[in-house]
Formats: C-alpha cells, sequence, structure tokens
C-alpha cells in the first residue's frame, strides 16, 4: 500500500514524504516515521499517533497524545483514512494530509506560495498564470508565462512538455522541451522562475525508486529477441534459439532479395541479433543486480523499523508506567505552587504584627553553675520590666548569671535579669524575670477573652539556637556576653501556624519550632498572647524540651507539633509575681 504524508501546516510545512508499507508512527520523538520539529512543534507529542493496516485500508490511531488528534475539526482516537484526508495533531497545531495509490505531488519550494503542496491524479494538467491552468501561479511571478507547460501524470509516472513558454523549462537545471520527471525532480518554470519539487508515489522509503531496471526501448527490443529465440530454439537454449532465429530470418530474406544483396543484409540482421542477445544478457544481469538491491534496501528498512518500533513500544510501556508517578509530581507540584502562595499571602498579613511586636522580645541568656551556658526566649509583659520565659530556661542558673538582651539592642550588651518566680515541676513551664531599666519598655500585653480556637492562624517569635558555651561578665549594670561559638544573637524568627487542638493546660499549634525558641511569645492576628511556646514533639515522640506523659498519647504519630503554655495560666504566675494582670 503506497502512503503519501503531507505536511501543510507547521515548521515542516511542504515536507512530502513516501511509504510503501505500514504501521507509519508519527510524533515530535526523532525516532518515528514522520517526525516534526521538537522545538517549534513542541505542541506534538513524543509519540502522537501512528498509520496501521486493518482489512485492507490504512487507519490512524492517537497514541494517546496530551493534545490529541482531530479530523473535520472534532477530536478522535481512530481515523479511516480516505485519499485526501487532513487531521490536525492538537487544536490548532500542525496538520498532515495522507495520499493513497499511485499519486503525483508538486511542493512548491520558491516564490510566494512557498511549501504550498499540488496533489495531482492520473492525467493532464496545465501548469501557468492563465485563469484556465490547472495549477496556476501568481501574476508576480513574470517568468512564468499564460501557459507554460503541461505535466501529463499516469499510473505512478509522469511526463512533463513545455508549451512554448517565453522563458523555457529547466529540469534538474537543464532545460529540457520534454522529459519524464523521476521522484524528487526539480522542475524550473523559466530562469529564475519558481521551483517545483516532484514526488511520485512507489518510492523507496528513503528516496530509492521503483523504476524499470533500463530505457523502455531497449527493454522491449530485447523482449522481441528472446520471444523469438525461444520460439526457434526448440529446446536448444538461449544463444542456439537466437542463431536459429537469425538462420530462419536469412531464409526468409534469401527468397525474396538478389544474392548479393541477400548477402548483406544477413550479415547486418545477423549482427544486430548478435548484439540484441548480447545486450539482453546484460540488461538482465543489471536486472538481476537492482533486484537483489532492492531487496537489500528493503530488508534494511523493514530491520531498521522494527528496531524503531521496538524502541517505540519500550518507551511507550516506560511512559505508561511512568504516567502515574508523572502525574502525582505534577499534582504535587501544583500543591506546593499553592501553598508557597497561600504561605506569601498569610506571611504578607502577619508583617505589620511581626513589625510592632519584634521589639518586646528578648533573648535570655544564661551562665550555669556548671559553667556550662544555655539560651532561650522571653518577651517584656509591662513597661516596668517583667518578662516571662520557661522555667527550663533559667533553672539551674548561677547566682547572677541571667541576662537578657532585646531584640532592639546591638552588640554584645545585656541586661543583668533577677528571677523573681519560677513555676514548681507540676506547673505550668514557666518563670518570671525583672529588670530594672530607666525609661518605659516595650511590651506584649493584650490578652484574649477565651480560648484560641482550633485552626486559627497564629504567629511565633523567638531566638532561636543554643549556645553550650557562654561567659558572662558583669559590668556596671550591662553583662558582657562572650559567646564561644558562631552566633546570630540578636536576629529573630518568625514563624507562621494554626492551632491544632486545644486541652485544659497546653495548646497544641502545628508551627515550626527550634531549639532556643523555649519561651517564645505566639498570637493571633490582632496580637492577643496564644500562650508561651514550652517543647515541640518530632516523629517518634522525640522532644526538643520536657513534656508531660500524659500527652504522649496526643502526640503519637504527629510529625511536628509544639506545645504551648495557655494564655489563662501565664497570666496565674504574673499575678503571682505581684506583675498584675
Amino acid at each position: 500500500m503506497d502512503l503519501i504524508v503531507v505536511q501543510v501546516s507547521g515548521a515542516g510545512r511542504g515536507k512530502v514524504q513516501v511509504f510503501d508499507r505500514l504501521p507509519v508512527t508519527i510524533g515530535r520523538d526523532p525516532a518515528n516515521d514522520v517526525a516534526f520539529d521538537p522545538a517549534r512543534d513542541a505542541e506534538v507529542s513524543g509519540f502522537h499517533a501512528e498509520v496501521v493496516e486493518e482489512a485492507g485500508k490504512p487507519v490512524l490511531l492517537d497514541r494517546g497524545s496530551k493534545g490529541g488528534t482531530y479530523a473535520g475539526g472534532r477530536r478522535s482516537d481512530r481515523i479511516t483514512l480516505e485519499n485526501g484526508s487532513e487531521v490536525e495533531l492538537t487544536r490548532g497545531g500542525p496538520r498532515l494530509r495522507f495520499l493513497l495509490g499511485r499519486t503525483a505531488v508538486l511542493v512548491r519550494e520558491s516564490g510566494p506560495d512557498q511549501g504550498k503542496v499540488e496533489v495531482l491524479g492520473p492525467g493532464a494538467w496545465t501548469l501557468g498564470r492563465g485563469r484556465s491552468c490547472d495549477v496556476r501561479f501568481p501574476a508576480q511571478e513574470s517568468a512564468v508565462s499564460h501557459s507554460h507547460a503541461r505535466l501529463t501524470v499516469r499510473d505512478g509516472d509522469a511526463e512533463i512538455q513545455d508549451l512554448e513558454s517565453r522563458n523555457g523549462l529547466l529540469i534538474d537545471g537543464r532545460k529540457e522541451q520534454c522529459a519524464r520527471l523521476r521522484d524528487g525532480s526539480i522542475v524550473e518554470l523559466g530562469a529564475g522562475g519558481p521551483r517545483l519539487r516532484m514526488v511520485l508515489a512507489g518510492a523507496l522509503p528513503g528516496g530509492a525508486i521503483l523504476g524499470s531496471t533500463g530505457p523502455r526501448w531497449m527493454t522491449r527490443t530485447v523482449g522481441d529477441v528472446f520471444r523469438g529465440a525461444s520460439q526457434a530454439a526448440d529446446g536448444r537454449g538461449v544463444i542456439g534459439g537466437a542463431g536459429a532465429y537469425v538462420t530462419e530470418a536469412g531464409r526468409g530474406l534469401a527468397r525474396d532479395t538478389a544474392p548479393g544483396v541477400r548477402a548483406v543484409l544477413c550479415g547486418l540482421v545477423a549482427a544486430v541479433l548478435a548484439l540484441a542477445v548480447w545486450q539482453g544478457h546484460a540488461w538482465y544481469a543489471l536486472a538481476d543486480r537492482a533486484g537483489d538491491a532492492k531487496s537489500a534496501a528493503l530488508d534494511a528498512h523493514r530491520t531498521a523499523h522494527d528496531a524503531r518500533r521496538a524502541a517505540q513500544d519500550g518507551a511507550e510501556r516506560a511512559a505508561r508506567a511512568l504516567a502515574p508517578m508523572r502525574e502525582s509530581m505534577l499534582a504535587l507540584q501544583a500543591d506546593l505552587t499553592r501553598l508557597r502562595a497561600e504561605a506569601d499571602k498569610t506571611r504578607a498579613g502577619f508583617q505589620p504584627l511581626i513589625e510592632r511586636s519584634r521589639a518586646a522580645l528578648v533573648q535570655v541568656i544564661v551562665q550555669r553553675s556548671d559553667g556550662n551556658g544555655g539560651t532561650g526566649t522571653g518577651f517584656c509583659v509591662s513597661a516596668d520590666g517583667f518578662i516571662v520565659t520557661n522555667r527550663h530556661v533559667v533553672e539551674g542558673a548561677a547566682e547572677g548569671k541571667v541576662a537578657v538582651l532585646f531584640a532592639h539592642m546591638k552588640g554584645a550588651s545585656a541586661v543583668v535579669a533577677e528571677v523573681v518566680r519560677i513555676s514548681s515541676e507540676e506547673d505550668a513551664d514557666l518563670a518570671v524575670l525583672k529588670v530594672n531599666l530607666p525609661g518605659s519598655l516595650p511590651l506584649l500585653d493584650v490578652w484574649p477573652e477565651s480560648a484560641p480556637a482550633q485552626g486559627m492562624e497564629v504567629l511565633a517569635l523567638g531566638f532561636p539556637g543554643i549556645f553550650k558555651r557562654i561567659d558572662l561578665e558583669h559590668s556596671g549594670e550591662q553583662v558582657l556576653v562572650h559567646l564561644r561559638e558562631p552566633s546570630e544573637a540578636n536576629e529573630t524568627l518568625a514563624t507562621i501556624g494554626w492551632v491544632a487542638r486545644v486541652l485544659s493546660d497546653v495548646v497544641l499549634v502545628n508551627c515550626t519550632a527550634f531549639p532556643g525558641s523555649s519561651g517564645s511569645p505566639v498570637l493571633d492576628r490582632e496580637g492577643r498572647i496564644v500562650g508561651v511556646m514550652y517543647a515541640m514533639a518530632l516523629a517518634h515522640g522525640r522532644t526538643f524540651a520536657p513534656a508531660k506523659a500524659e500527652l504522649d498519647s496526643e502526640l503519637r504519630g504527629a510529625e511536628t507539633v509544639t506545645m504551648l503554655v495557655p494564655a489563662e495560666k501565664v497570666r496565674e504566675i504574673l499575678r503571682d509575681a505581684g506583675a498584675g494582670r
């Protein structure tokens, strides 16, 4: 089955391919029989479609392409092809035209209509600028005559004849009056005029031509000689039969011609027939070699096609196997994009609160009696210097070795802090400190009227990082802090989360905490204090700070849950410390 595939639009517009067997694969991957430009025809899938034979008819099957295959404006996964059928690969994508049988195609290689394809069935076709011409050229093609040439197509062959045009006819660069065209011949209508490429069905893939093994007149002459020789041979072989045929011809001449003339004519007949026999052997030998070459070319094509088909099948299997993973990755990417957008929006909404609350934060710096040290976070709750932090942050501190560094203070100067209240082991993990500084201090003192609601967005502010090698040196009312490890001591960290669950004496929030964040205030969008951060549970029950045993069932299986002392508990210890609230 001869199949011609014409690229009507797209990067390869005007490209024509001829196939003498199916299947034919179509797509953007270079392994396809009909391959599209990977960059300029990006809407075509890697392995988009395939033409197969069903019940003697070519059928185009969509191979699960992303954009689909369209015929007559409708998407279809299976299209039975007729002569002249056109399909569109993806809506608005490249179009293909399919031609069946022995058809001639002219592709315009130059001029205003470059890439345009003319499909010519059997018959005579006139080329020129005249209105009556079958293949018309625009008026600006001045090199083309009104009726320039006639192209005759019959049984897969094509012959062109100049119609006494003004500028003549060039075939493959040579001026001709009449010429038989081969597959790939370039026809030029006048020197410098439009160029046309001829495509004939019946060509081997890759451009090899299925033509005769020699000139037609010679093939007929040799056939006539051998038929006559065979009739006269009577079982004596080709050469003997040819001799008998010559003898018989000589006898006929002898009967009708004078003796001298008879001798000359007999010699001529014998010479002509001997030459014909010799040429017959030569042409038949060439025919055998051409047939072998053709078979080898077909075998090579089949092998290459089978290899290409096997590679395509492997690629399709891999694509099918990876499709669920790819879809999952795309869905995950979409979720991440959405979450980033939501996080950016949420962060932007909290930014004013972060700016006005940051100044009330302090970094609590402790040197313990064993020489080691640590840091945590606290926040000022009154203008006269009361600060809230966690018990476990200051527990075990050497006398006079607790200091605080306000977020708005730069350098290594800290302020001595007095521990005025520490909760018992049974109570909430809280401590109250007191600093004596002139003037009014920045503070956080807005308290909620009720417990937080589940799902409410919250903001945590703190100083991440633990520094175990710390020396505190008193200098009057100030303390010089010597950190023996690199530190960004004055850098606060803001994290955003939401309330996961509210219990009687603890609030669980999905909000990331870090070592050094103990004592951090957690605020709602209005700046109200939801609670004080004191521990974080990771997967498998590990915590960054002490957590009550009765919370184990609540924390089991949690990936990251931060625990807060509720605001009401904080207000209780402040009242006990004489800070009001």
